[in-house]
């Protein structure tokens, strides 16, 4: 690896009683890069790193995501800008989707916010049009790679912990010792499907009703929140997100009872698996810490107190771009032979 250049000198540790250790890195952006691709409803953002997840190159497209045809070209020219000029060869893809994926396939077998993708071979279309190895995982997985991925220093008390993520709809993603669990057939943490009151008629994306998804996803919330009355404001997760810095009484209270509803399937999730931390990404910077104390209030209220002992309730440190970041972390690790049970995609000349 030192020959080829994936890795690079950076230094000499201090010396135990031997000679010193040398400290390797990485190499640099005209040694390798790889690519992340995240797709969800309502747009696609796309991210070019090293082999040490430095951002070389971003983009973000705001648009429907419900062809897939059409937003897979998009993406393939969204990654095409984002390439540096002077850099060395692309060498993987990872691409985060709002659905299920088959691990022994590839194929999404299920996308309720995106049902047009539903059996397309997603890794297999990117490795053909981009012509490298592709890996595809499920958002939330993606997501909760890039949590694990942090420094330690800016991570929770250990690595077992749970992310949960509010957009078209509401996944769960599992760290298990610094690892993601993806379950026996890659569809652990879909935590958006369990009832929260079985009596509830609300009907859900998947066909049922009651579920936590028709309720606190980010579609669930835009609905109830228009319902109050804006005069005729088009309501966003922006608008809402101001409306509860403003301090709006209606808003405000919305939040709050999403946030119980959220911590209520939370509270049993955190009985069984006892994390160490649950970190929440709702999409609503000025309502998070109402979403967060009201999630907090019902899991101390539900769990078992030797659950609750060390727990911490926390807001994402990822910015913007994390599934896009996420994505292309995922393709290092499929690089480098890591990647699990997410299944691999080869271009047919390869």
């Amino acid at each position: 690896m030192l020959a080829d250049g994936l890795l690079v000198e950076c230094g000499r540790g201090a010396s135990t009683g031997g000679r010193r250790s040398m400290h390797l890195s990485p190499g640099g952006v005209d040694v390798a890069v790889l690519a992340g691709a995240d797709i969800d409803t309502d747009g696609a953002s796309v991210a070019i790193t090293t082999l040490d997840g430095s951002v070389v190159g971003a983009e973000r497209v705001i648009t429907s995501a419900a062809d897939p045809k059409r937003t897979l070209a998009l993406v393939v020219r969204m990654l095409k800008r984002c390439l540096p000029q002077e850099r060395g060869p692309l060498v993987a893809l990872g691409v985060s989707v709002p659905g299920d994926i088959d691990p022994a396939t590839g194929v999404i077998a299920s996308a309720p916010t995106l049902p047009r993708w539903v059996g397309l071979s997603i890794g297999a279309e990117f490795a053909g049009r981009v012509g490298v190895r592709t890996y595809v995982d499920n958002d939330v997985n993606v997501l909760a790679l890039a949590e694990a991925t942090l420094p330690a220093a800016e991570r929770v008390l250990d690595d077992t912990f749970l992310v949960v993520e509010i957009t078209s709809g509401v996944g769960c993603g599992i760290v298990i010792d610094g690892v993601v669990f993806r379950g026996s057939s890659g569809v652990a943490g879909d935590i958006g499907h369990i009832a929260v009151d079985p009596s509830d008629g609300t009907l859900c994306a998947c066909g049922n009703r009651g579920c936590l998804e028709a309720i606190a996803s980010a579609p669930a919330i835009i609905q109830a929140a228009s319902a109050l009355g804006h005069d005729g404001e088009s309501v966003t997760l922006e608008t809402i997100s101001h409306s509860a810095q403003a301090g709006s009484p209606e808003v405000c209270s919305l939040l709050r009872t999403v946030g119980g509803h959220l911590g209520f399937v939370l509270a049993g999730l955190v009985s069984f698996f006892n994390p160490a931390a649950v970190i929440l990404r709702s999409g609503i910077p000025g309502g998070e810490e109402l979403l967060l104390n009201a999630v907090r209030q019902r899991i101390y209220e539900r769990s078992l107190p030797a659950s609750t002992r060390r727990l911490q309730v926390l807001p994402s440190r990822l910015g913007e771009g994390a599934g896009a970041l996420g994505a292309a972390i995922l393709a290092g690790q499929g690089f480098l032979g890591m990647a699990g049970s997410v299944p691999e995609s080869r271009p047919t000349r390869q």
